[in-house]
This record gives C-alpha cells, sequence and structure tokens, in this order.
C-alpha cells in the first residue's frame, strides 16, 4: 500500500515537473485534469444507467462525454495550446446544450443538466482571460444565456428516445447538482492556488526531508602551509525526476516558506552524526555550518543547538557558524546577545560572503567574528580586476590585525591559490583543491591529503 502511495506522488510530483512555468497555464492544466476525471466517471456512470434502462442514445450521449473527459486528460498532460482553446470550448459547449436537451421538464422534478452551463460560464471567465475577446467573454456570456433560457423554458428534444426514465430524473437532479457544486469549489481553488515552480520546490522540498534526498558534502579549507585546516559543511539535493537541485534555488523558497528552520536543524543534526564518523576514522576538524538568518533569531535556537551537538556527543568548539551580512537587516541586538552567548559555548563565528553589500564593516567590530568569508564574486574572471585585488588585500590586512583568519571562496586554479596566499595568511576553498565531497568520499580524501603541497 504505502508503495503505490508513493508511485502515485512520484507520478503527481513528475506531472506537476512537467507543466508550463507560467502559472495560469498550470492553473487551466489542473482545471482540465478535475474536468477530465469527473467527466470520465460521469459519463461511464451514466452509460451504464442508461444501457440498462434500454436508452441507447441517451448512453450515446453520454459516452461522448467519456470522450470529452479522455481529451481533456490528454490535454492537460501534453498543455494547451491555441488550437486546443477553441475545440475544447466548442466541444465541451455543444455537448453541455445537447445534455441539457435531453432533461424535459416535469412538474415535481426539476430540471438540472443545464447547470453545466453555469458552471462552464464560470470557469471561461476565469480561465480563458488571457485569450482572445471570443473565448474570454463571448463563449462564457453566451453559455450564461443558455443557462437562463433553459432555466424559465421547456425547450427539449421532443422524442422520447431522448427523454430519460422518470427513476433516473429524481436521482439525476441530486447527482448533477452535487457534481456541479464539486466543480464550482475545484474551479475556485484551483485558481486561487499558487502553482508557480516555487510552491512546487516548497512541496518537493518537504517530501526531500522525509525521502533521504537531501545529504550534506564537505569541501576542504586549506591554509598557507598546505593543511585542511576546516571543512564547509554544504547542503545537496538530488531529485529523483529533475536530478540535481541547486542550492540557490531552493534555499530561497526555504527560507520564504519557514522550511529553512526545521531544515536548518536537520543539517546540523547530519553534521553532527558525519563528524562522529570522521572522529571514529582519527580524522578531528573543525566544520563550517551555514545558519539561516531566520533559524539563529528563532526562540530556543541555542538550547536546541545544545541538545543536538550533545546527543552526538560533539563539542561546540568544534564547529564554526556561518551567517552572510543579511542577517543584520535584523534586530542587531538581539543577534549580539545570542552570538555573544554561544560564543561563550567555545561557537566560532564566521561572516560569509564578505562584500555582498548588505553591511558596512562595522558589523566585525560589533559582533563577536572569529572569521570572515570573501565573496567568491571578487574571483570572478580571475584576479585581472585590480579593484577587486586591492579589496581583497585590504580584507587580509584588515583581519589579520583584529585577529580573524580570512577564508577565500571559489579557487579554481594555482595561479589564483599563489596570488591569494602571496598577499598573506589565508584560507583558501574551491575546486581546485577539492570539489564539495559527501562524508564517505571526504574521510578518504582526508586520509591521503593530511597535507596539500599548495606550491606545486
Amino acid at each position: 500500500m504505502q508503495g503505490k502511495i508513493q508511485n502515485a506522488t512520484s507520478f503527481v510530483e513528475s506531472y506537476i515537473h512537467q507543466l508550463p512555468h507560467e502559472n495560469h497555464k498550470r492553473r487551466q492544466c489542473f482545471l482540465l485534469f478535475l474536468t477530465g476525471i469527473i467527466c470520465c466517471v460521469g459519463g461511464v456512470g451514466w452509460s451504464g444507467a442508461y444501457i440498462y434502462n434500454d436508452k441507447l442514445y441517451l448512453a450515446a450521449i453520454c459516452s461522448s462525454v467519456v470522450m470529452l473527459g479522455i481529451y481533456s486528460l490528454y490535454t492537460a498532460f501534453k498543455g494547451l495550446r491555441k488550437r486546443d482553446v477553441s475545440i475544447f470550448c466548442h466541444l465541451i459547449l455543444f455537448i453541455c446544450i445537447i445534455i441539457s436537451l435531453t432533461d424535459y421538464p416535469l412538474v415535481d422534478i426539476p430540471r438540472s443538466s443545464h447547470t453545466y452551463l453555469l458552471v462552464y460560464s464560470i470557469g471561461g471567465v476565469l480561465f480563458l482571460r488571457n485569450e482572445s475577446a471570443y473565448f474570454k467573454n463571448v463563449i462564457p456570456l453566451f453559455s450564461l444565456l443558455l443557462y437562463f433560457t433553459f432555466s424559465v423554458s421547456d425547450i427539449s428534444f421532443t422524442s422520447e428516445k431522448f427523454h430519460p426514465p422518470v427513476s433516473i430524473m429524481i436521482n439525476g437532479v441530486y447527482v448533477n447538482y452535487a457534481l456541479c457544486l464539486l466543480l464550482i469549489f475545484g474551479i475556485l481553488v484551483i485558481y486561487r492556488s499558487d502553482y508557480t515552480n516555487e510552491k512546487y520546490i516548497e512541496f518537493a522540498l518537504t517530501k526531500a526531508m522525509i525521502r533521504k534526498e537531501l545529504f550534506v558534502c564537505y569541501q576542504p579549507q586549506i591554509d598557507n602551509n598546505g593543511h585542511i585546516r576546516s571543512a564547509e559543511a554544504l547542503l545537496r539535493w538530488k531529485h529523483p525526476t529533475k536530478g540535481f537541485i541547486p542550492p540557490d534555488s531552493f534555499i530561497p523558497v526555504a527560507e520564504a516558506s519557514g522550511l529553512i528552520i526545521p531544515l536548518g536543524y536537520w543539517v546540523l543534526e547530519q553534521v553532527c552524526r558525519d563528524m562522529r564518523a570522521m572522529n571514529s576514522h582519527n580524522i578531528d576538524i573543525k566544520v563550517s555550518v551555514n545558519l539561516s538568518p531566520l533559524q539563529l533569531m528563532e526562540p530556543g535556537f541555542t538550547y536546541n543547538a545544545q541538545s543536538i551537538l550533545g546527543k552526538e556527543l560533539i563539542s561546540f568548539k568544534d564547529i564554526t557558524l556561518e551567517i552572510t551580512e543579511s542577517t543584520f537587516l535584523y534586530d542587531k541586538k538581539k543577534l549580539a546577545i545570542i552570538m555573544n552567548d554561544l560564543s561563550k559555548k567555545g561557537v566560532s563565528w564566521s561572516l560569509d560572503d564578505l562584500g555582498s553589500g548588505y553591511a558596512s564593516l562595522n558589523v566585525l567590530n560589533e559582533m563577536p567574528f572569529d572569521e570572515v568569508k570573501i565573496d567568491r564574486a571578487l574571483l570572478k574572471n580571475g584576479l585581472n580586476n585590480v579593484k577587486n585585488i586591492i579589496i581583497i588585500e585590504n580584507v587580509i590586512e584588515m583581519a589579520e590585525k583584529s585577529g580573524m583568519s580570512v577564508v577565500v571562496e571559489g579557487v579554481e586554479t594555482e595561479e589564483v591559490a599563489q596570488i591569494l596566499f602571496n598577499m598573506g595568511n589565508v584560507i583558501l576553498q574551491g575546486f581546485h583543491y577539492s570539489r564539495p565531497l559527501p562524508v564517505d568520499e571526504f574521510i578518504t580524501f582526508m586520509k591521503k591529503n593530511h597535507q596539500i603541497n599548495v606550491f606545486n
């Protein structure tokens, strides 16, 4: 049973992924999907009832509803094109009119089949708004006029071949009204829903935390003597259908949705477990963990972090918490209290992506930072930009005088590494030394490379 549920969920996810990126078109596809399901189920049910009562003409009409449902599902999966809009709008209107004509009025039984014209009119106004005036105005208005025409008149087929049995008409009133209410409710829910790519990522990310699609990689950080001084923990996500999703795509979504808080605790727990695995191989190394400002500002963060580290027998002294300059858009006084409290427990603090422009260098004096990380953007196109070289040199000089370490990210070539090492005491991180590695590969890397020759 659980396997079937997982297969169904994977099917839904893959369906959402292949939908158009534009939100309105996604809504159209979901409406077509809902319409297709109701047409197929309703059409099969009515066809069976009419065949049982020997009303083959009516059964044939209802079978056309099934065909409409199949076409609707097909269109929902391949996307609604201009040609499909014209075919679908006229086809569904024609079938609604034919079904309404079979519903002849009786004294004690109200007509109900024409209510689908009202549903069609509402759906047209909401979901055809980007089409031409004919589709978004004329057809919904014409459908509404037909609804009122059938409501106040007794127009219907004259032949008894197209008249449903009275017993079916009695039950049909309840069925038709129920289906119409369901369709209207579904139309409003779909219209109000957000099916943007961000919402899909939020939905998929929630599942990813449960399915163990997330994992942590470690990228070594090398000092001037070639020693692997520390490592940065980097979150990675391998989606079953989309493959690797870059952090720049899902971290902002996680922060906007609030998922970053449980996600941040999950990362910290995983890092502590991985550090225990490293310790079992006699690898004693400090690890940097990125921290969202939302998580840092959460009440009880210090207690929760202490519980996680205590559970895995990891010391605060073995952890560096990285925060970005954007963190200081929040309450600085509260942040200072939290950071100083954790510093007393042994935590080191790193200012990540220095130079991204959110805050001045004053925060380095106001907050208990032990390390600064230079934004990789300063290494773009190597170090050919004189201004970038001056900025990096000044940061290194300032950090040395303040007793802080300097980490430079994004080092990809030997030439850049040599220039940076010649500027002073720096720690380098980048693909020149290693890509981010899963914990097992990182342990192997550490065993082979206790020291790296930085002057090849």
